[in-house]
């Protein structure tokens, strides 16, 4: 009786694919610590730049809140003219400009009397500081470490016409201001 030789022998070619197979998984080893390596570096790289974001976010934010600040108080500076005019406009014996008289002043948001201001330059003015209170507000202090200043300047423009501007100078790393303007005018 005759063998057949195909059951008998493996072919060469199922032979040679088990070798390319094994031969093939001790080259690949070494591929695969540099994959590992190569991912770890690449996820390393993701979390430094992730944890960068968060940094300057968290810094950005505190800086923004500042400004916010700065500019509510700069706001409140003309809203306290605003008052005062109304409030004076509303006394039968008072005449335009109802207690905005032109000059540099301290003004509280508490309070429709005026305190004229030191200097006329803000960064050296000594009684424009304002401090935070318990409540979160904000008022006149004698702080020279304040971080917030306010003036307000008072100027004519016609004779039925007054211009505001608030100025608020901030420390944020440096000095810097915040001015809010607006024209009021006697429309009995």
């Amino acid at each position: 009786m005759k063998k057949h030789s195909y059951l008998a022998q493996p072919s060469t070619t199922f032979q040679a694919k088990k070798n390319d197979q094994i031969n093939h998984a001790k080259s690949g080893a070494g591929q695969t610590y540099i994959e590992v390596i190569v991912a770890t570096g690449l996820l390393s790289m993701a979390l430094l730049a992730i944890v960068g974001l968060a940094t300057a976010q968290l810094k950005l934010g505190g800086q923004s809140a500042k400004k916010l600040i700065a500019y509510n108080l700069a706001s409140e500076g003309v809203e306290v003219c605003e008052a005062i005019r109304m409030d004076q406009w509303l006394d039968p014996d008072s005449s335009w400009p109802y207690g905005l008289a032109d000059g540099n002043w301290v003004l509280d948001y508490s309070s429709t009397s005026t305190t004229a201001a030191d200097n006329a330059d803000l960064s050296l003015c000594n009684n424009c500081s304002l401090c935070q209170q318990a409540d979160d507000s904000f008022k006149i202090c004698s702080d020279s470490n304040s971080i917030f200043k306010r003036m307000v300047t008072i100027s004519t423009v016609s004779a039925y016409e007054k211009k505001i501007i608030s100025e608020v100078r901030y420390l944020e790393n440096t000095w810097k201001s915040i001015k809010m303007e607006k024209n009021l005018t006697d429309w009995k």
